[in-house]
């Protein structure tokens, strides 16, 4: 490996010199990594700039115009840190949880603490499909119970119709204030029917 080294090291700076670039530490180690790939050897170096470039999301690798290290250090200095992903976290309680019904209260918990440990994670496939489970879980929980609380209020408000017609059935009050009565119940139809249909 030592004997390779120095080939890839000559044929590095020989290729730049044909190349007439500089020999700055980018366009070197970009070279070199060429010349590693042609006398098919591994270094250490080489592998971790190819496990970035694995590591870059679609748009990352769009803003790469070459396999620059510089390029590559200012593309992840840009990505969202730990701090600012515990914040992102730190709503979701706020906006996961349903607001009337609380069944997954817990289960929205225990991954938000999750997440809180390794920040990262959350911007893995199976949080994001998680989060939309949550958001959608949400949604048809709050409809369930928002329904079922609009049903009773239907029934209640029957209720009290029956018992008001029963209490004019068995009124002894004046023709008038039957009348009255009566005109005020029909507006309450009326109300009640424009509210719950």
């Amino acid at each position: 490996m030592n004997e390779n080294l120095k080939e890839i090291t000559k044929n590095t700076l020989e290729k730049l010199r044909q190349k007439n670039l500089p020999t700055t530490p980018e366009n070197y180690f970009l070279e070199f990594k060429e010349q590693a790939k042609i006398f098919n050897t591994e270094y250490s170096d080489v592998n971790i700039l190819n496990e970035a470039l694995k590591n870059l999301s679609n748009d990352e690798k769009k803003l790469l115009s070459s396999e620059s290290i510089f390029r590559i250090i200012s593309i992840l200095s840009k990505r969202a840190n730990n701090d600012e992903l515990r914040g992102l976290i730190g709503t979701f309680s706020e906006l996961l949880t349903p607001s009337v019904n609380f069944e997954l209260k817990e289960e929205i918990e225990d991954f938000i603490i999750e997440c809180l440990q390794n920040p990262l994670k959350v911007t893995s496939k199976e949080s994001i499909s998680k989060i939309k489970s949550f958001a959608k879980n949400r949604i048809e929980s709050d409809r369930r119970v928002l329904k079922e609380k609009t049903n009773d209020i239907i029934k209640l408000t029957s209720l009290m119709s029956r018992y008001y017609d029963k209490t004019l059935n068995d009124s002894n009050s004046s023709n008038e204030d039957i009348k009255k009565i009566k005109k005020d119940k029909r507006g309450f139809r009326v109300f009640r029917d424009l509210w719950f249909f």
